[in-house]
Formats: structure tokens, C-alpha cells, sequence
């Protein structure tokens, strides 16, 4: 039976906006799967995890469109193939990817990552090795970076925890529109996710 197809805990992720990021992972072996999660909840608890899925095809029909950071074991895109993992979750370009490995990949496919995670570290490693990954993209926003006010409204209601459809009828634009301003100040600013953008706020005062 498939116990780690399915969103849990959603609503105890609120706080984590604040704290950390929200996490999903995709890992084919539901061992190792509990493990990251379990590693995550002792060692890392200012992240929390969405939700454990088997495969790609289960992730894409029941993960939640907001998440800050994806863990992905190599083995779901082959070893050694090169690919381009971004281009494998068109919903979650600001989200972070971060490979799950026990091998060494190449260096074309580790360039698609944001950070790579190796499983047989120790426990106490890989949650450093998490953060970083995470605190790293954070702190990208530190730049000064000239923002106009449209993209300020934008990063003000993401970090307020407004969705695309709720920023559109808020300000008066289409959800498309939304994506696309958000889009661009991730890449502006180097920020991925609703944590980073909600750091980014709190630095600046705007929040």
C-alpha cells in the first residue's frame, strides 16, 4: 500500500512561513522517505514537511502549489542522465530544488539544483546542509536591488500568505499576471518561495 502519496499536516505548516520553508519530497523508496522526514522534524523543525510522494506522477496530482523547497532523490531522474530539473515543475519556479543522492551525478544535472543533499552524511550534517541551502538563497535578498512598486505590492502580499489568485483580485490583476511579476522578482532578487519572500519584507520594512 502507498502510504506517502498524500498532503498531511498542511495546516501546522502556517508558522513555518515564518520560521523556515515548507517542504515536500519525492523519494521511490517509502524507507528512506520517512527518514528525510523524520530527520527533518528532529534535526530541522523550523522547516516542515507537506507531504512524502513516491513518484513525479503523484506529486504533480496532490501537491499544493506553495512550497519553498523540494527534495528530490536522484534516482527519479536517473543517476547519471542529464536533465533539466527545473523544467520538470513548471508550477514551482521559485521553489527551490534540492537533490537527495548517494552517488556523485553530473555536473550538467547538479546545475538545475539549488543545492544538493548527500543521504549518507549524519544526521546533524544533512540538517546543516539543509539550511544552508536554504539560508543561501536567503540571503540573496540582502542585495540592493531597485524594486518598482508593483513588485513591492507582489512581495508584500506573499509575504502576508496571499496566493496568486488572491493577489490578483487584490491589486487588480490576473493570477497570469501575478505569476509573471513573481517570476521576475525571483529572479531580480534571487529569492525563491514565500519564506524568502517574506524575509525579504521583514528586512526592508515592508511588512
Amino acid at each position: 500500500m502507498h502510504i506517502f502519496n498524500y498532503i498531511y499536516r498542511m495546516k501546522s505548516c502556517e508558522e513555518s512561513v515564518m520560521r523556515g520553508g515548507t517542504v515536500a519530497i519525492i523519494e521511490p523508496s517509502p524507507a528512506l522517505g520517512l527518514g528525510v522526514q523524520t530527520l527533518i522534524e528532529r534535526y530541522a523543525p523550523e522547516f516542515c514537511v507537506a507531504g512524502v510522494y513516491l513518484d513525479l506522477d503523484l506529486f504533480h496530482k496532490q501537491v499544493p502549489r506553495e512550497l519553498d523547497m523540494i527534495l528530490i532523490d536522484t534516482a527519479v531522474i536517473g543517476y547519471s542522465q542529464y536533465v533539466n530539473v527545473r523544467k520538470l515543475f513548471p508550477n514551482h519556479t521559485e521553489t527551490l530544488l534540492v537533490a537527495l543522492t548517494i552517488e556523485q551525478i553530473l555536473p550538467e544535472t547538479t546545475a538545475s539544483f539549488d543545492g544538493v543533499l548527500h543521504i549518507y552524511s549524519s544526521l546533524e550534517q544533512t540538517a546543516q546542509q539543509l539550511k544552508a541551502i536554504f539560508n543561501t538563497s536567503a540571503a540573496r535578498n540582502g542585495c540592493d536591488t531597485p524594486i518598482t512598486e508593483r513588485e513591492k505590492d507582489i512581495i508584500i502580499a506573499v509575504a502576508k500568505g496571499m496566493n496568486n489568485k488572491e493577489i490578483a483580485d487584490n491589486i487588480h490583476l490576473s493570477p497570469h499576471t501575478v505569476m509573471t511579476y513573481r517570476q521576475r522578482i525571483s529572479s531580480k532578487l534571487g529569492i525563491k518561495g514565500t519564506a524568502a519572500f517574506t524575509t525579504y519584507a521583514m528586512r526592508h520594512n515592508l511588512i
